[in-house]
């Protein structure tokens, strides 16, 4: 499928023969279904108007005057077994419309419970970039439609490696505390906008989310960071070629013209910056949720940070 689902699968064989004797095994399935409707004349009028528009990618999913009832659809299912006291397995499947419903492991992890306070697990785990990260392919979970956009609009929500959760109690508080380390690699993941599809590498991928909650209360702190991102795709490779070759091409006229060595270093430096390999970025998350009788304020900030070149910094919130 899109990612690579080794860690995962070795993480499991080690364990069938022993979950065959599970004192504890639950299925559990969901199912969210929508349809989408888009009255627009000319879809691709959104993309010339507004090239960065967060929303592309939702608009170029439909086709104008045609009920969708594929791209908002979605099926999952769950298996969970406790090998021993301390010891669970875990795996998820999941079929998207928008994906002609293959069937992709969104989670395949081992974890183990030192205590009460403090479990860790190893595997394919979920990012926990979000308020709502852990439960964003279950509709019903959530007040929307979809997430909003506005913060929840990386193209990718999983990575392997490992995480600690540690929980605390302070009186009529709860504290959660996330540390996590891996590593992503999705491969053909479609940007409708760009009509294209996009490899995706990230290494050494590492954050801590801290949620600090009560009953009608919950705060949530994320600091995530990684020291290389490398994205790939047709047009930048094509585009990167040429302006490669144009500056390749001016610096040999510039040993006899020696007024265009400026351009040649200038085409270069743009070539340079139009590749994505290895890029930092460090990411900031803060959400809050207040729930009580008929009242819900639920509201998200964003902010990512990207090493200098294609990809800009930028800022979000609902």
């Amino acid at each position: 499928m899109r990612f690579s689902k080794q860690l995962g699968l070795v993480l499991l064989l080690p364990t069938v023969s022993n979950f065959c004797f599970a004192e504890d095994v639950t299925f559990n399935g969901f199912m969210s279904a929508g349809m989408g409707y888009l009255d627009v004349e000319d879809p691709e009028a959104l993309l010339r108007l507004d090239p960065q528009s967060i929303y592309n990618d939702q608009y170029f999913a439909f086709k104008d005057g045609e009920i969708n009832l594929d791209n908002l659809t979605k099926f999952g299912f769950q298996l969970n077994g406790n090998i021993d006291d301390a010891i669970a397995i875990t795996a998820q499947l999941v079929s998207e419309g928008i994906d002609d419903y293959d069937t992709f492991i969104e989670w395949a992890y081992v974890s183990y419970r030192f205590n009460n306070s403090l479990t860790g697990r190893v595997g394919r785990l979920r990012i926990p970039y979000y308020m709502y990260s852990d439960i964003l392919d279950v509709g019903y979970a959530y007040p929307w439609i979809n997430p909003p956009l506005e913060t929840y609009n990386l193209p990718f929500s999983s990575f392997d490696g490992f995480d600690f959760i540690h929980t605390a109690s302070f009186g009529n508080w709860y504290s959660l505390v996330q540390f996590y380390y891996g590593s992503n690699k999705e491969s053909d993941v479609l940007v409708n906008s760009f009509a294209e599809n996009f490899d995706f590498e990230i290494d050494n991928l590492a954050g801590i989310a801290w949620t600090f909650s009560n009953d009608y209360l919950s705060f949530r702190l994320g600091y995530h960071y990684n020291s290389g991102i490398s994205v790939n795709s047709p047009s930048i490779d094509a585009t990167n070629q040429q302006l490669l070759a144009l500056s390749s091409t001016l610096l040999d006229v510039a040993n006899t013209v020696e007024a265009l060595s400026p351009a040649a270093e200038s085409f270069a430096e743009v070539a340079e910056a139009l590749r994505i390999e290895n890029k930092k970025t460090d990411y900031l998350t803060l959400g809050l949720e207040a729930d009580w009788n008929n009242f819900l304020f639920i509201s998200e900030w964003t902010s990512i940070n990207f090493e200098p070149g294609l990809i800009m910094d930028t800022s979000s919130w609902y």
